[in-house]
């Protein structure tokens, strides 16, 4: 017969075995604050899932007693999905139940369902996408005659969004809107005067956005000692992913659900704090051994991804930061090859010597093979944000090297391209309808939809096209002539100043920058999209395609191309 203890053994060998011994110190300490530094590619998930089933396995803590929280849900139920799959294997599926692994958010949405009351609030509260979000701060603008034509809605909602992430009530927020948030001065006092209406209007609305989950659960805590202390008996392990990018509302609500005995770990990387300007205060991390004194700290710098001379390179680049806990990333996966380090002048230039390297070696002889050596799918380019991706994508297209965008779409299919492009398209090709069907009520303009389906139903009969039926609109359908005549004197205007230009690339890009204006797209953007930060990114990429505009010396290139065009 196996005895309990060996049975223990066995299970904790087989809970423990796969990992090295930095991530089985981190899983063994489990009383007390521990801070978990875990480098990149040092295999963090699998130290919490291991963590979270060692002490349902072995410490047999109730699974309902522990509380994991991350950032996404899909980082979340990846960790879940790991937990339940430990623990089933070693201690059975039932061992599982009542485990709570979520988002921030998701957690809060579950206090304030039972316990909204306590702050004012009924618990069906409904809770505002972004979209009513923006709307809702739009509304509000117009009452207290803030013009939200000179005034961005979804830039002012963002701001306050940022407030409450810093756990400022709106009689708080002064300091923030004026100085941190480095608003100029209107949109600081219009922040400021709409953040105490729109908290006013949330409450009447029995209504919160998604800051107020986080911020009406800090609330709901420190008002009602009974309720605090409910989570904190129920919750005795605290487990925190990502933890360098709480803010300072997720900070104050992992005190709050603190119990006395302090178990709470958190997982992070300093060095991947990257989300200042959301809210996220790296001092949470770096000063956690004060925050929580006695904190063990265990660091994670076995890589299991790159090989050493990539990680000494990243070292020598990260060491040089002021403000950061002591580490160094290693590998035991070979040096691997030298790094290259090219600097160009611009990113034009980069792209073209990116593009010119992968054809050289795709096409390099290697072992008497006169044809193309490697396939294009060896390669990879990595690059930091969308914009970038169009000079790449032109540079690897003159080169007919084929390549798949992925996690984004290619540049020239983006939607604000794609629209910005059809307005230059009908400057020189007036006859290409579907271009202007595309873009007649963008930005909108006050065309119905009776109005188009007349003016496509006229199109059709006479064969005149799009534009020139639009021209008819007064007798048509008079009560949009006026939306008719503002597009078509709009694309006049810049067909004119187009034909005017100087042909120098200089001239042309600063056209193109003018257009956007003129046509509207920045304050487009902004309108649809709720979430400033998208809104931003995609006028990075229109803003990027007036900058391309003339630039491009092609012929060189074609004529490398047609001499050696790659196989695939």
């Amino acid at each position: 017969m196996t005895s309990p203890s060996s049975k223990a053994s066995a299970a904790s060998s087989g809970l423990l075995g796969r990992l090295n011994s930095r991530q089985r110190e981190a899983v063994l300490h489990t009383t007390g604050p521990l801070l978990i530094l875990a480098g990149a590619g040092s295999g963090k998930t699998s130290t919490m899932a291991h963590r979270i089933a060692h002490l349902i396995a072995e410490r047999k803590q109730p699974a309902s007693s522990i509380l994991g929280l991350s950032f996404t849900r899909k980082a979340a139920t990846e960790l879940k999905e790991r937990v339940r799959g430990l623990v089933t294997k070693n201690s059975g599926p039932k061992a599982a139940k009542g485990l709570l692994i979520s988002t921030f958010h998701s957690l809060c949405a579950r206090i304030l369902r039972e316990h909204a009351v306590a702050v004012g609030y009924a618990t069906n509260f409904s809770i505002l996408d972004a979209n009513d979000q923006v709307d809702l701060v739009r509304e509000l603008m117009r009452s207290i005659r803030i013009d939200d034509r000179k005034f961005d809605a979804a830039s002012i909602q963002f701001q306050i969004s940022q407030a409450k992430n810093r756990f400022l009530q709106p009689a708080e927020a002064e300091s923030y809107f004026f100085e941190t948030s480095r608003l100029p001065p209107d949109y600081a006092e219009a922040a400021f005067a709409i953040y105490p209406k729109y908290q006013e209007k949330l409450r009447l609305l029995n209504s919160m956005d998604f800051d107020d989950l986080l911020f009406q659960s800090v609330n709901v805590l420190e008002k009602r000692d009974d309720i605090r202390i409910g989570y904190q008996q129920k919750l005795r392990h605290l487990l925190v992913d990502e933890y360098q990018d709480t803010n300072p509302a997720q900070f104050r609500l992992l005190r709050r659900l603190l119990g006395p005995e302090r178990n709470i770990c958190v997982v992070g990387d300093d060095d991947q704090s990257i989300y200042a300007w959301r809210g996220a205060d790296s001092r949470h991390i770096l000063e956690f051994p004060e925050q929580f004194p006695g904190a063990k700290v265990v660091t994670l710098d076995q890589n299991y991804r790159s090989t050493s001379r990539i990680l000494e390179a990243a070292n020598g680049v990260i060491s040089q930061n002021r403000h950061r806990h002591p580490k160094r990333l290693w590998s035991d996966r070979g040096e691997g090859n030298l790094l290259e380090l090219v600097i160009t002048e611009e990113d034009r230039a980069e792209a073209e010597f990116v593009a010119q390297e992968i054809f050289r070696r795709a096409h390099e002889n290697r072992e008497g093979r006169e044809h193309q050596a490697r396939p294009w799918k060896d390669f990879a380019v990595l690059f930091r944000s969308n914009p970038q991706s169009r000079v790449f994508e032109e540079a690897l297209r003159l080169r007919q090297i084929p390549y798949q965008l992925v996690g984004a779409l290619s540049f020239l299919d983006r939607k604000e391209v794609k629209d910005t492009l059809c307005y230059w398209k009908l400057l020189v090709h007036p006859k290409d309808d579907a271009s202007a069907r595309r873009v007649v009520n963008w930005p909108p303009r006050g065309f119905g939809k009776t109005a188009l389906e007349t003016v496509h139903e006229a199109s059709v009969q006479s064969g005149d096209g799009f534009l020139a039926s639009l021209a008819g609109l007064p007798t048509l359908y008079p009560r949009a002539a006026g939306a008719g005549a503002a597009f078509t004197s709009l694309l006049d205007g810049l067909r004119l100043e187009l034909e005017g230009l100087e042909p120098t690339a200089i001239a042309l890009s600063g056209w193109a920058k003018r257009s956007l204006d003129r046509i509207g797209v920045r304050k487009a953007l902004f309108d649809e999209n709720a979430d400033p930060v998208v809104a931003a990114r995609k006028w990075d990429n229109d803003d990027e395609l007036a900058n391309s505009i003339g630039m491009l010396e092609v012929e060189e290139l074609r004529e490398e191309v047609r001499e050696r065009s790659p196989e695939e």
